[in-house]
């Protein structure tokens, strides 16, 4: 795959993502393109400044049809994010000797994703930390 000298990094990210083992390898590229231009300076979320702000080999109506017609799934990639987001929220919360944060960031994140269809009040506070120290509390916990 041809790929920016800087795209090295963002395409080592995806893969420890563990996104290759779902997506075909044009889809794994239009996401390293997608996420280079999203941090360029001045990315306002339009086609153009995508394509622009992603150096993309190709014309632009191309990343129109991947966002239009791709068989990409959305959500295994927000579930494998979201297993690495968890996986670093648990990591720091063991270094720092707060395991507490961990284990509400589970709950909330399993009342999230189990209790999808009980839309109201669903979480209505979140255990975290602010410098050590518990601010709210999710309720019936």
């Amino acid at each position: 795959m041809n790929r920016l000298a800087h795209h090295q990094g963002i395409h080592k990210f995806l893969t420890m993502l563990r996104l290759p083992l779902y997506f075909s390898k044009p889809v794994m590229k239009h996401l390293a393109h997608i996420v280079d231009a999203m941090m360029t300076k001045g990315f306002s979320g339009t086609l153009t400044d995508l394509h622009h702000g992603s150096f993309h080999p190709n014309h632009r109506t191309t990343l129109s049809h991947f966002f239009t017609k791709s068989p990409c799934d959305e959500e295994t990639l927000f579930r494998q994010l979201q297993k690495w987001v968890l996986h670093r929220v648990e990591r720091i919360a063991k270094q720092n000797n707060h395991p507490f944060l961990f284990r509400s960031m589970i709950r909330v994140a399993a009342r999230l994703g189990v209790d999808d269809s009980n839309k109201k009040g669903a979480v209505q506070s979140v255990d975290c930390y602010t410098i050590g120290r518990p601010v709210r509390h999710v309720p019936g916990t």
